[in-house]
């Protein structure tokens, strides 16, 4: 069994991974990635 605290702290760190995987910085990074696999960017 999950503690209620240790759920909390689950909770909160899951909170700051959706907080991060939709910041602008990673939708920047994200369509880097996309044209370097699509051999259209420079870099990745």
């Amino acid at each position: 069994m999950i503690s209620p605290k240790d759920r909390e702290i689950l909770r909160e760190v899951a909170k700051l991974q959706l907080e991060a995987a939709h910041s602008e910085k990673n939708k920047e990074r994200v369509e880097l990635w996309k044209r370097h696999n699509a051999c259209r960017g420079d870099h990745p």
